[in-house]
């Protein structure tokens, strides 16, 4: 399409190298892993070695869609390299990518030149990105399709084309075979098809819409219903209140507004204007612009369809948090959305510059804290310390000592996914779930297992121990300044 032609788009291509640049250089050349990269790298290392899609643990793919790991797959076979090497490139890649055709769209919105680079500064700066696309997972994709169904839904809007509708439902279903949260994509382009009046035919169209968007998703949960007996895998019961999981989603919003952080009594409260803000601005661009397919109105429906889906399905399935990492997406189309009704609203512009450079500050200042202490990451479940894990003792200890790990002795701990990378020799399974009772029954019969407990993974809280402890007698054996073994006499 012609609006992202790179000559009529200087700016946006100086806004998507310096998105670029932030990218590469913030982890010196080396990408952030936490275990579901590990996960992922493993299924794209089995896929090009054996040509089976099965992860570290010798099981099949199944708790995720398979588009992310099918993509590392792909680009290791091109390349022939491990996505532990190419995968901060990447990322800065698909980062560039994304703030290249949000800039040249805000642009063909109306917003000035001033505006529209200051717009692209918040998102390059965007502390919650930064966390995301620092990081080997499958949300560095899966918010690049955002910003690609956007363009799309855009040109759509603009012209009604077939083209741009089939573009609308393949980014879509790349969106839900990368995440299955991808649904939400789904449901928007079908509601913003649905409330284009101006259209004919707007029933078929969503529905055709809606039948390619779910296509590659549909495939995946067969496959999985036929390998595991599952859709999406096992998955635990959720027994948190909806009040907590508000009180976490305002945690994380008054993270990206710093003066908040500090009140966490306001982080309900937040939460909930965060949602009421949400719904005045779509119904204000659908009953008074009568506009379903702006990329303002688009960002609006997208961020409270997302808000809303997240938090439905923590009511259904535990997550480990409804952290900055799952949040992400709502980023880049709540600042949309904002703006996008600030702008329409005749505010003054000096006054929304001024609010847009006080932004690029705020961010800029977050990120460069982020960069500066990665342990803010280590502590929070976000990432592993790679470097450090290379000489853990409790690692080495098991390397060392092929006699008390070997293939006849039963093997458990907290970080599989560790042992994996550092002890590829030895497998470990996962510990027992405590409210399956066949998982702590095998457990319980597994006499002279060992239990490997690393420091470093925070999956686990260290009251799970105690609670194990209650179910079935296990004894320090060996004890390391990074973790601990038991033994299950």
């Amino acid at each position: 399409m012609g609006i992202f032609a790179p000559s009529k788009n200087v700016l946006a291509l100086l806004l998507a190298a310096s998105g670029f640049i932030l990218i590469v250089s913030s982890l010196r050349g080396v990408v952030g892993i936490s275990a579901d990269s590990i996960t992922y790298t493993s299924v794209a290392r089995n896929l090009n070695a054996h040509g089976s899609l099965n992860a570290f643990d010798g099981d099949a793919f199944v708790d995720f869609p398979l588009g992310y790991p099918l993509l590392l797959g792909a680009i290791q076979f091109m390349t022939r390299t491990d996505p532990f090497v190419f995968g901060l490139w990447l990322n800065g890649l698909l980062f560039a990518m994304l703030i290249y055709v949000l800039v040249c769209l805000l642009k063909e919105e109306g917003l000035d030149k001033t505006k529209s680079v200051l717009a692209g500064a918040c998102m390059v700066l965007s502390p919650a990105l930064l966390v995301v696309y620092e990081m080997l997972w499958s949300e560095t994709f899966f918010i690049l399709c955002q910003g690609v169904f956007m363009a799309a839904a855009f040109h759509y809007g603009r012209t009604h084309k077939r083209t741009a509708l089939g573009a609308m439902a393949v980014v879509a279903a790349l969106a839900c075979v990368t995440r299955y949260a991808g649904l939400t994509l789904v449901a928007t382009g079908g509601l913003a098809i649905l409330g284009d009046k101006g259209t004919k035919k707007r029933w078929g169209k969503a529905m055709l819409f809606g039948a390619v968007s779910i296509s590659l998703l549909g495939a995946n949960l067969i496959r999985n219903r036929l390998i595991s007996g599952t859709l999406t895998g096992d998955r635990q019961k959720n027994y948190l209140s909806l009040s907590t999981h508000l009180h976490r989603l305002g945690g994380v919003l008054t993270e990206w507004l710093p003066p908040l952080h500090d009140f966490p009594s306001t982080y309900v409260l937040v939460a909930t204007l965060f949602i009421i803000t949400l719904v005045g601005i779509l119904a204000w661009f659908r009953i008074i612009k009568k506009d379903s397919l702006s990329l303002f109105s688009i960002s609006a429906l997208f961020c409270l369809l997302y808000t809303l889906f997240i938090l439905s399905t923590a009511m259904l399935t535990k997550y480990e948090g409804l952290d900055v990492r799952l949040l992400s997406p709502l980023y880049i189309p709540a600042f949309l959305g904002i703006l996008g009704w600030v702008h329409h609203k005749g505010i003054n512009p000096r006054v929304v510059a001024i609010g847009l450079a006080m932004l690029c500050v705020a961010n800029a200042f977050l990120d460069i804290r982020y960069i500066k202490h990665p342990e803010i990451a280590f502590k929070r479940y976000f990432r592993y310390d790679m470097a450090t894990l290379k000489h853990s003792p409790t690692l080495e200890f098991i390397n060392s000592h092929p006699q008390l790990f070997g293939p006849d002795t039963g093997t458990y701990s907290n970080a599989p996914d560790l042992m994996y990378i550092f002890s590829p020799g030895y497998h470990a399974d996962y510990l027992p779930e405590l409210n399956n009772p066949r998982d702590v029954k095998d457990f319980q019969e597994d006499h002279g297992a060992r239990l490997i407990w690393l420091n470093a993974c925070l999956a686990y809280p260290q009251s799970y121990l105690i609670s194990l402890e209650k179910n079935a007698e296990i004894k320090k054996e060996y004890t390391f300044p990074d973790g601990v073994v038991y033994i299950h006499p």
